[in-house]
């Protein structure tokens, strides 16, 4: 049971060939209608059924028109047009965001839709917006927009449907829009605030590891070599960001998530070939360190020789006694 201008919950069916049968009652009278729709649905389709009443015949109709249950991946709003103002134009709805009290004129778009027809899903930035329906004059077959209330919110992440509705005026000279607003999938509701820990995490990993080896590179490298190395280190990160890049524009996962758990493989398995090469390696010393050994040994040879000629010296001064 639904009340009128309300959207159900979410249904799910393994029936390919489904028949819905609904009861129309119209608010405040007695009259009815019933019908029947009989769709053939595809597995893994969303789709959206709407009840609403024919004007020719007073009765009440059911139209099967593809959903999307699938969020934009650059976290902006999906949203699709349903026309039901009863027109036998094709008409253009114009969509303008809000700012400030009033629409503005900037980034604003377009589309066109048929009667009784839904128009493609499009995404759209975050934030309020207003549709602004085409009026034509019967006398002078002028065209102006007029405002169609009330003021919408797309939130980010989420899937949207409006339906525009019209009532004639007694004179059938003018219409009057509304949109009906629905909510197939909600905006995101994690807070922007989680990645500054997540950034965090990243900034001293990158530290950590970047200088380290860049000063381990850098150190066990040949004199001719060093900047040869150190250019070999920084395509090893450009490869890395290649394959982040390839995976996530060629959408070789179906999810984002899918997405994190194949690089968090792949990190394992190099965290796992790097602890065996290192564990394999055999430390090469530096030069400063050779200079250092050399160093040390002089000044070892040298006060060795020291002591040996005091020793002298102090025995021939016994003999001359």
């Amino acid at each position: 049971q639904l009340p009128a201008f309300t959207a159900s919950e979410l249904i799910k069916t393994t029936d390919e060939n489904t028949t819905m049968s609904f009861l129309c009652v119209r608010q405040g009278m007695m009259t009815t209608s019933t019908g029947e729709l009989t769709v053939h649905l595809k597995r893994n389709e969303a789709y959206r059924v709407v009840l609403h009443e024919d004007d020719t015949t007073d009765s009440c109709l059911a139209t099967l028109y593809s959903d999307k249950r699938l969020k934009d991946t650059d976290g902006k709003a999906t949203l699709s047009i349903i026309n039901l103002v009863d027109s036998p134009y094709n008409i253009t709805v114009w969509i303008k965001p809000y700012k400030k009290g009033q629409a503005q004129e900037v980034e604003s778009l377009n589309v066109s839709i048929y009667p009784d027809k839904d128009s493609h899903f499009f995404t759209v930035e975050p934030g309020q917006y207003q549709l602004f329906y085409p009026s034509r004059d019967p006398q002078s077959s002028n065209i102006t927009f007029i405002a169609v209330e009330p003021i919408l919110n797309f939130g980010i992440g989420s899937v949207q449907t409006v339906i525009l509705s019209g009532i004639h005026s007694n004179d059938s000279s003018t219409i009057q829009v509304s949109a009906l607003h629905f909510v197939s999938l909600k905006e995101n509701e994690l807070s922007m605030a989680w990645l500054i820990p997540q950034y965090f995490v990243i900034t001293v990993g990158e530290i950590l590891f970047s200088i380290t080896g860049l000063a381990f590179a850098y150190s066990q490298a040949p004199t001719s070599m060093k900047s040869a190395l150190q250019a070999a280190w920084h395509l090893c990160v450009a490869v890395g960001d290649l394959i982040v890049v390839i995976v996530a524009e060629t959408q070789l996962m179906p999810t984002q998530s899918a997405e994190f758990f194949l690089f968090a493989a792949l990190m394992g398995l190099d965290i796992i070939l790097f602890a065996v090469m290192a564990y394999m390696y055999k430390n090469r010393p530096s030069i400063a360190d050779i200079d250092n050994e050399v160093d040390t040994m002089n000044l070892i040879n040298c006060n060795t020789d020291t002591n040996d000629i005091a020793l002298h010296d102090t025995s021939s001064r016994k003999r001359i006694k």
